[in-house]
């Protein structure tokens, strides 16, 4: 009920943002599913049009739920309930996933010895191996986060501004630059952290104009046609000259780093916040759908080995029917994550959340008579020798 009660309390313009940045994510998956990206070099303009007008929101939906939680974060300090909670989440639908992993196997008759020790290893702990990429890199800003906060505390504007400027020029306008700062800054967590600064700096020093919301929405949505267009133009090029590196290398325009989804992420953000605030449960109990709907579509199995088969792109030819495909593939598992991640909110989350709630009763009990037990020892110690 608490957790309820604060979702209906929160700014309902960035609990929007948060479903918007869902479907964006769930739509740049669909492009496997679809198996667009893997025939992206044979097929026609149309379809290529359409892979990189899917695939390009990913990074933007990322960025943005950074920046929501990295707003809320710096001035908040972490509650372990809440990381037990997104933790048992977590855990649920991996061994939820592996257990359909194991039926589907076992049907076909495919499963093998090697490869079911290492699904076992892997769904047991999602977080240590990546099993979500994204997972892991939250679980790592959160345990970092204190010492984040604590470190940006202690500046002014102007070093924040300078840390900033150095951090874009190197990790967003440098390191995308093949050859360049080779090896130094390989993986996804130093955008992470390079967002989570930026998010501090919003909340410290971006103080909400309301009369610019539409402004900066303009800003994002022009940043967002030029990002189509370096995209779908770099991968045009390139299979025009049948260049496979460059069709590849056009990726990088829509990486999280990218300072063209930079700047599309920051207007974003700014542009629902500088919004008059309001309330909205309902809105508020569909964003809290979103990590859930994540932790199902996201999970290599859906991705891998269900979605293509609910959704065979290779059934629709031509840009309408394909587009109409996509979009309608793209709604219906968005709406059937909401559904079970909604029924698994009411039973077995209720259920994880009393036993948790017990057991953290105990351990704050065991906690409190063991100081107890030490400040008395150490009293009689000083008394001791001290008089």
């Amino acid at each position: 009920m608490r957790g309820q009660r604060e979702r209906a309390a929160r700014n309902a313009n960035l609990e929007l943002l948060r479903i918007i940045s869902m479907v964006l994510i769930v739509m740049s998956h669909s492009d496997d599913w679809m198996g667009l990206a893997s025939r992206y070099e044979t097929a026609g303009m149309a379809t290529r049009l359409l892979a990189d007008w899917l695939d390009m929101g990913g990074q933007i939906g990322v960025g943005c739920f950074l920046l929501i939680s990295g707003y809320f974060m710096v001035d908040q300090p972490v509650r372990c309930k809440k990381m037990l909670r997104l933790l048992g989440q977590v855990w649920g639908y991996t061994l939820c996933f592996f257990a359909v992993w194991l039926g589907m196997g076992y049907a076909a008759g495919t499963l093998e010895v090697r490869s079911v020790l290492r699904e076992t290893v892997r769904s047991l702990f999602p977080v240590l191996v990546s099993r979500y990429w994204f997972v892991t890199a939250y679980v790592i800003l959160v345990a970092l986060a204190p010492f984040f906060n604590r470190w940006m505390a202690g500046m002014d504007q102007r070093t924040h501004r300078r840390l900033l400027a150095v951090l874009i020029v190197v990790f967003c306008i440098l390191q995308p630059i093949p050859g360049v700062l080779t090896g130094m800054s390989e993986g996804r967590l130093i955008p992470v952290f390079l967002m989570y600064v930026l998010a501090g700096y919003l909340k410290r020093y971006g103080h909400p104009d309301k009369r610019n919301g539409g402004k900066h929405l303009a800003v994002a949505l022009a940043g967002y046609g030029l990002l189509f267009v370096l995209l779908a133009g770099t991968g045009a090029m390139g299979v025009r000259w049948d260049q496979p590196a460059l069709v590849e290398g056009r990726l990088i325009w829509r990486a999280l780093n990218s300072p063209v989804v930079l700047l599309i992420n920051v207007e974003l953000f700014l542009a629902f916040l500088h919004r008059r605030e309001r309330q909205s449960p309902r809105i508020s109990a569909l964003a809290g759908n979103t990590f859930g709907i994540y932790l199902i579509h996201a999970n290599p199995v859906m991705i891998r080995d269900i979605l293509p088969r609910l959704f065979p792109g290779y059934l629709v030819s031509g840009f309408p029917a394909q587009l109409l495909y996509a979009l309608g593939s793209v709604a219906a598992v968005y709406v059937g994550a909401t559904v079970v991640d909604q029924l698994r909110q009411r039973t077995v989350e209720r259920l994880w959340m009393r036993w948790l709630d017990r057991r953290l009763a105990g351990w704050q009990r065991r906690l409190g008579t063991a100081g107890r037990q030490v400040r008395d020892g150490a009293a009689a110690l000083g008394k001791r020798y001290y008089g």
